[in-house]
């Protein structure tokens, strides 16, 4: 079978027109607690999610994946960690999948430098492995091995050892960890962890889609610029790839989560799932103090799903989040195709009315030619266009 590739070719860049406005929150509620307690966790692997407003920050995950066949393995997260709800962090670019095997070592000199995906860097001397005394975290440490674990080969490693027991094992030039050995001497490797979990990722490296082997898919649409959603479905709702590089999926969304707000002043996220009452979550920031609010999401925005037929073969699925007065906030909607080489997307639209942005796609419609059924255009919003030719 010849093998294809696809090279875009782009074509000068336009500016894109304005999008509506970001959602405004609800009023001032109760202090801060120091935490909201986890919800339950869902037989596929994904939680409800978990909120926090600590001191100078606010924070939400939900478990997306886990390794419960290796004892100690942590499972996978996805979330924000927001210091100052900065205009970024309303953007999927803030999104962080955490997980040890996440961690990035740097060897500058004789220091090594350790990036966890949240949060501040660890460093550490490498002649003694102790923490440089700035550092926050207390009980890891950091040595030098003379051979890979489990009987591998006789290579040198540097080997992290974290406070909570696990062992991480780093090339001597530095990297992702090669392996994470747990307490209960448990072993992952790079390649088991990267066949379990596939992040897919747009332009400038933003989520667009995580897939893992045992929590499903977690897809990530954009409303406006300081709102976006993520929609959870199950792995039997999962299908192919398509040549966008996204997942297609089939069905509704077991759990979707909503982010808004105004950057430098307040967050909100909106929880719903069709078995449950929706719940809302409030941040507030007023200088140095913060607020912190929980409640039903019956007084909060809705996002409606719907799915139309334009005509046979051609539909239509749109997300409208509107407030509780029933004023449209923002919409976003996929056009989709049953063309005879599979389902393809032939259109996403952001937003409506003169705000409106759009992307087409176009594909190979000839059998027998490279470009079948593939992508071989597409047209941006304000006129941009990409080509991609196949050999």
């Amino acid at each position: 079978m010849p093998c294809h590739t696809a090279t875009p070719q782009p074509s000068p860049c336009s500016r894109l027109h304005p999008v509506p406005p970001a959602l405004h929150p609800a009023p001032a509620g109760d202090a801060l607690p120091p935490k909201v307690p986890h919800s339950a966790t869902h037989p596929a692997g994904a939680g409800d999610g978990h909120c926090a407003a600590e001191v100078g920050c606010a924070v939400w995950d939900v478990l997306f994946g886990h390794f419960r066949h290796l004892r100690g393995v942590p499972p996978v997260t996805v979330g924000i960690f927001s210091h100052e709800l900065a205009a970024a962090d309303f953007s999927p670019a803030a999104l962080r999948v955490g997980h040890p095997m996440l961690r990035h070592l740097e060897v500058q000199g004789r220091v090594a430098r350790v990036q966890p995906p949240y949060g501040e860097p660890l460093s550490y001397e490498l002649e003694s492995g102790r923490l440089l005394p700035h550092c926050a975290a207390a009980g890891s440490r950091l040595q030098l091995l003379s051979c890979a674990p489990a009987g591998g080969a006789p290579t040198p490693m540097l080997v992290e050892q974290t406070a909570g027991g696990a062992s991480l094992y780093y090339s001597l030039s530095g990297g992702y960890p090669l392996f994470l050995r747990t307490a209960e001497h448990a072993l992952l490797s790079a390649e088991e962890f990267s066949a379990a979990l596939q992040p897919v990722r747009g332009q400038g490296g933003s989520l667009r889609q995580l897939r893992s082997a045992t929590a499903g898919l977690l897809h990530v649409r954009v409303l406006t610029p300081h709102a976006f959603l993520i929609s959870l479905f199950a792995p039997q709702q999962v299908g192919s790839r398509g040549d966008d590089g996204l997942y297609s999926c089939c069905g509704a969304p077991y759990l979707t989560l909503g982010l808004s707000g105004v950057p430098g002043y307040a967050m909100d996220l909106i929880l719903s799932s069709p078995t449950a009452p929706g719940t809302s979550y409030h941040w507030r920031r007023q200088g140095h103090l913060w607020h912190f609010r929980r409640g039903e999401a019956a007084h909060s925005p809705t996002l409606t799903h719907r799915k139309s037929l334009l005509h046979p073969g051609v539909w239509l699925e749109e997300d409208t989040l509107t407030d509780p007065a029933g004023r449209v906030l923002a919409t976003s909607a996929v056009q989709y195709r049953r063309a005879p080489f599979g389902q393809v997307v032939e259109q996403r639209v952001q937003g409506s009315g003169s705000a409106a942005q759009c992307t087409r796609y176009f594909y190979g419609e000839q059998p027998g030619r490279a470009d079948y059924g593939r992508l071989i255009r597409m047209l941006l919003p304000g006129g941009r266009e990409l080509v991609y030719t196949h050999q």
